[in-house]
Order: structure tokens, then sequence, then C-alpha cells
């Protein structure tokens, strides 16, 4: 009776299996601190790094990411997409700018001089939010304090020029 060829193929992988074992094993004993110590101190440096790494935006806001080097395309503001709420991943060098997106409401006093020279003291509530879309731009171009460099100067001259002309 001829031999089985499948027994035969079988104890051959079998002892190829026990010395990739044993050579495992061997490694194992050799090397098996280095690893263990390399995989906890990756563990405690990710752990440290998680506040940096890790963007947690809230609900009702917008983040824009500013990226220091360019690695992996361009660097500088992404103006093209914002982050959205929820959990995000970044490099740990990178920085994200995170913006109230919901219906904000600016209270502001000024006086206003009227067409027949008296002053007149107002105060105005403006009610405004971001475009998600432009958050990218709005905080590349003019920065957190939009509503201090474009609002109130914009709803002031609107109101000094109707005011004055009565």
């Amino acid at each position: 009776m001829p031999p089985n060829p499948i027994s035969a193929d079988n104890a051959s992988g079998d002892q190829s299996d026990r010395r990739r074992r044993s050579r495992f094993r061997a490694w194992w004993t050799d090397k098996g601190v280095f690893v263990k110590l390399s995989v906890c101190l990756f563990l405690l440096w990710i752990v440290y790094l998680a506040p940096n790494i890790f963007v947690f935006i809230e609900a009702g806001h917008a983040g824009v990411l500013y990226r220091r080097f360019g690695l992996f395309g361009e660097g500088g503001t992404d103006i093209k997409q914002p982050f959205n709420e929820g959990l995000h991943v970044k490099f740990p060098w990178d920085i994200v700018t995170i913006y109230d997106a919901r219906y904000q409401e600016l209270p502001y006093t000024f006086s206003v001089i009227s067409a027949n020279g008296l002053t007149v003291s107002l105060t105005v509530s403006v009610r405004y939010r971001t475009k998600f879309d432009t958050l990218g731009l709005l905080h590349r171009e003019v920065g957190t304090n939009y509503a201090n460099v474009i609002i109130i100067p914009e709803v002031q001259a609107h109101i000094r020029r109707v005011v004055g002309q009565f």
C-alpha cells in the first residue's frame, strides 16, 4: 500500500510548527521584557498625550484645525472642513479652536449724535451666529474676537447713519 500523502505533509507541518514555536519561545525569552516595557511605555505616552490628541466638541459648537507643520497635505488653517460636534483625532502639535455655532446675543450701549446735534444713548442687542461652512475663513481672516472686530462696528455704523438722519 502506498504511503498516505496527507499524513506525510501533516508530519512535516507539525515539525515546522514546533520549530516556529520553539524559535518564538527563545525570542520571547530574550526580548519579552523589552517588548512588554515598550508596549507599556507606548500606552503611557498615549495616555499622557490624550488631551492633545483627542478633541471633543460639544453640541452647538464647531472647531477649526490649525496644522503647524504641513504634514499630509497643506499646513495652516483648514478652511475647507471645520470640525463638527463629537470626538475628533488630531496630531498633538496641531491646534483646534472651538467656536460657539449657536445663536448668540450681544448687548451693546453707545452714544450717537442726531441730526439736530443732540447726543442719544442707545442700547442695542444683536443676535448673530457663525456660518459653519465659512468658519475656517473667519478664523483665518478675523480670529476668535470676530464679534468686536466685525459685528459691533458694522451695527454701530448702520445705527449712526440711521439716527444721524433724524
